[in-house]
């Protein structure tokens, strides 16, 4: 009978060290991790119809991945063609113990017959949005708002040390919303040049609200440090000046990013000592105001 109690005794214990084990697994604060899709995204958005795709993807922790549109099962990482014959949204799903995470993009695809339709978005004084903001090398940063001016200094001004950018944002409320975006320029008129070389303007994604009359070197909003696009500035032209935005576009009018406007930048604040002076919304001639000019179809 004692060798009875004492093997029942020997199983009780065991027993017990199990669950303290378990109460203090649980009691870590460890959770499991949800997989994590670090990338997934084609070499291009936008293809003519019967061209293809290179879609390529990561992912980490995931005890299965697959893509629709008859994709299926993948691996971990990889990269696959595909050939849609319509604009086509792809979504991958990993998935393991913790729980499920996704990723999507769309492609779009352009029939071979289309009619190409262009639409300008240049508002003029009474519904346009823009502003420079200036920093004064002399004084610091500079406090004063410019909203109200006729023109947008962009670039390092020689005569005043003035560092100066350009923050503009277009309501795209005119664009169908059963419009297929082919393309989209930014344009602005270079009115005037000063300094002594050439050099590139950078267009950025602003990533923070701004308002028109409040707006100043010390509060502008936070924007994207990878440029959308690029364009040279030759000094003495007076010309129109333009750059593509339109992933940017795409990604507004999807709703993947909100639509905060965009910040024209020198590439090179602190080397390059020219500037350009483009007219704004507020100039008196419409024409020659900032616009936005957009190529789309309707399916």
């Amino acid at each position: 009978m004692k060798r009875i109690i004492k093997k029942h005794g020997y199983y009780f214990k065991f027993f017990f060290i199990i669950l303290f084990f378990v109460f203090l697994s649980a009691c870590n604060g460890i959770k499991p991790a949800e997989p994590v899709i670090h990338s997934f995204a084609p070499d291009v958005y936008v293809l003519e119809e019967g061209d293809s795709a290179i879609l390529s993807w990561s992912v980490t922790d995931a005890d299965t991945v697959t893509i629709n549109q008859g994709i299926g099962n993948v691996s971990l990482s990889g990269s696959t063609s595909v050939t849609p014959t319509e604009t086509t949204t792809y979504t991958l799903t990993a998935i393991n113990n913790a729980g499920t995470s996704t990723a999507i993009f769309t492609i779009t695809v352009n029939p071979v017959f289309i009619i190409i339709q262009t639409i300008t978005i240049q508002p003029g004084q009474a519904k346009g949005k823009d502003a420079m903001v200036i920093c004064d090398d002399e004084s610091g940063p500079n406090n004063n708002n410019f909203g109200d001016k006729d023109d947008l200094f962009i670039g390092n001004n020689p005569d005043f040390d003035a560092v100066a950018r350009a923050y503009l944002q277009f309501d795209l409320s005119e664009i169908p919303n059963n419009a297929v975006i082919v393309s989209a320029c930014l344009k602005l008129y270079q009115a005037k040049t000063g300094g002594s070389e050439g050099f590139i303007i950078s267009v950025h994604r602003v990533s923070q609200s701004w308002q028109e009359d409040t707006i100043t070197w010390n509060n502008q909003p936070n924007y994207h440090n990878m440029p959308e696009s690029t364009t040279s500035v030759i000094l003495g032209e007076e010309t129109w000046l333009s750059w593509d935005i339109t992933t940017l576009l795409l990604e507004w009018l999807d709703g993947s990013t909100v639509n905060y406007g965009v910040v024209l930048k020198d590439t090179d604040e602190a080397s390059v000592h020219s500037y350009i002076t483009c007219h704004s919304s507020e100039y008196g001639f419409t024409p020659k105001c900032p616009k936005l000019d957009i190529n789309y179809y309707i399916p």
